[in-house]
């Protein structure tokens, strides 16, 4: 019997049962309670070393012991670090079980595989080793982590990190090689065993006692972080100093239709639908699974400890429903200045008019007086439908048959002479979105078409379904919307100098952003005009 490794043997077990005590009276600390099994379960396999150098115990069974110390040490350690630097999977009741169950499997195998010896199968063996391997990886990966909060996370001092992994590699490697021994011809307790776990008990030693290991848990930092993250309304995506996205928190995921399991490592510019290295402080227009959305961008640079860049985040603050009130004041601005105040002026030359009998064809003054006031009337009406639309809190989808709602928006037109065509291609299914908005501004683009038509207008709406939602274009045979009404629409404002000269395709620009979808206008080279909505299918999920 060697007297040293017996005393080396002996200082183990007094340590880690002294951290295991450590660990219990922290045990509201992330990871301790875990820890303080992981030491206990260290301390019986020291104290079977004893035991065994000792003779009072078989050294077969005292190696049986290590090995099951060994299957039931790695997934303590590994489960320590996921709580303890909040990284990892969960820790749930079922993960538990998972790997209870795995540890009882590869246990069984191992000792039916050393009693059985040569008479064990092949794939017996292979399947035990990739059990093996997969506990190695899991241990590794703990380690992994640990030097991933005092790196990145900054959450572990030097001295921390330095002896966590010390143990960890201890557990994982050293320990391994106990699985190779034969216990059942072995003759001795190997000096390896003694080394492997007065190493480890160091390790956890120095980074618990000599470092206070459980007074600042690195899993504060990342979970305060995601915390902060996981409530901010605006979209949050990060970045590596190559532009490789990163992590992204839940509204950058519902907003740019993100899945970190499969995106994180892509080019973030790619994922994201717009070039980051070409922003600039402006207003930003991308395309997202919900439609056209106009976001204003911050960035900030994320470096190290030395001040070297190590990344980029970026903040996507959505500003498409400010930019559509800011547009509905200018439109209104517009109306009471111009077109109201016009008209009236109006109103007022030709009424003064007939007061002095200085007309010579009072019912054509008489009929103009009626035509402007009416068009007051529409304009007033549409900017109330306007308000009313837009003032909603939140959008009510259903599914919508899109052919029975373009018929229902064609009867209803006031022109009986209208000949109207109704074309669906793709696959005839609803689309899940906001009916009565989707039905306003329908109505409007038709009734616009039908009032700048001929006298037995032409109005056809070609439906194309799609994945992704639906393209709905409305064509008709009258003069065309004039260039300078389609560039105030397609350009977002107005001023005094350049504005257009209704409150119609305003309206259906405000319903169609509001469904997240988009809205163009053209000329056909056959003539009349053409409006098209693109609308977005939402999901369930109401993206």
């Amino acid at each position: 019997m060697s007297v040293t490794l017996l005393a080396i043997d002996l200082a183990t077990v007094g340590t880690v049962c002294l951290l295991a005590v450590v660990g219990l009276r922290e045990r509201d600390r992330p990871g301790a309670l875990v820890a303080s099994g992981l030491w206990l379960v260290l301390a019986v396999v020291a104290a079977g070393a004893v035991t065994a150098r000792l003779g009072l115990l078989p050294i077969r069974l005292a190696l049986a012991l290590a090995l099951g110390g060994w299957l039931v040490a790695v997934p303590l350690w590994a489960g320590f670090v996921f709580a303890y630097t909040s990284r990892g999977p969960a820790l749930t009741r079922r993960s538990a079980l998972l790997a209870v169950g795995y540890v009882a499997v590869l246990g069984l195998g191992l000792l039916w595989s050393s009693t059985a010896g040569e008479t064990a199968g092949g794939f017996v063996q292979v399947v035990i080793a990739a059990l093996q391997t997969l506990l190695l990886g899991v241990g590794l990966f703990g380690v992994f982590l640990v030097v991933r909060a005092w790196r990145i996370d900054t959450g572990l001092s030097g001295g921390q990190a330095l002896g966590l992994s010390l143990g960890g590699i201890c557990l994982t490697l050293l320990l391994f090689t106990v699985s190779t021994l034969d216990t059942l011809a072995a003759e001795t307790i190997p000096p390896t065993l003694s080394a492997v776990l007065a190493t480890a008990a160091f390790g956890f030693a120095t980074s618990t006692v000599g470092a206070a290991l459980f007074e600042d848990a690195p899993a504060t930092g990342p979970l305060a972080r995601q915390s902060v993250l996981e409530t901010m309304r605006e979209a949050v995506v990060v970045t590596d100093r190559e532009g490789r996205l990163v992590d992204a928190n839940a509204a950058a995921e519902r907003t740019f239709g993100i899945a970190l399991g499969s995106d994180a490592g892509r080019a973030a510019s790619a994922v994201v639908g717009h070039d980051l290295d070409d922003l600039t402080d402006e207003t930003v227009t991308i395309a997202t699974p919900g439609g056209t959305r106009e976001f204003d961008v911050g960035r900030s640079v994320l470096t190290d400890r030395r001040g070297e860049t190590i990344g980029r985040s970026y903040r996507f603050r959505d500003v498409t429903d400010r930019q559509t009130r800011r547009q509905r004041l200018e439109v209104l601005e517009r109306v009471l200045r111009h077109n109201l105040r016009n008209d009236l002026d109006a109103i007022r030359g030709f009424a003064e008019a007939l007061s002095d009998g200085v007309t010579d064809d009072p019912d054509t003054v008489t009929d103009r007086i009626d035509a402007i006031a009416t068009d007051l009337v529409e304009i007033g009406e549409t900017v109330a439908r306007a308000e009313q639309v837009m003032a909603r809190n939140s959008l009510e989808c259903e599914l919508v048959d899109l052919e029975v709602l373009a018929a229902e928006v064609l009867t209803g037109t006031d022109n009986e002479a209208v000949e109207s065509t109704i074309t669906v291609t793709g696959r005839k299914r609803p689309l899940r979105t906001d009916r009565e908005i989707l039905r306003t501004a329908l109505r409007e683009v038709v009734a616009n078409a039908v009032e700048h038509s001929s006298p037995s207008p032409t109005v056809a709406i070609d439906i194309e379904r799609r994945d992704e939602g639906a393209r709905i274009a409305v064509r008709d045979d009258g003069p065309g919307i004039p260039a300078r009404e389609r560039r105030v629409l397609l350009d977002g404002e107005e001023n005094p100098l350049r504005h257009g000269s209704g409150v119609g395709l305003w309206f259906v620009s405000w319903a169609v952003t509001r469904l997240g979808g988009d809205l163009a206008v053209r000329t056909p080279d056959e003539g009349g005009s053409e409006v098209i909505l693109t609308i977005p299918d939402r999901s369930e999920s109401g993206r």
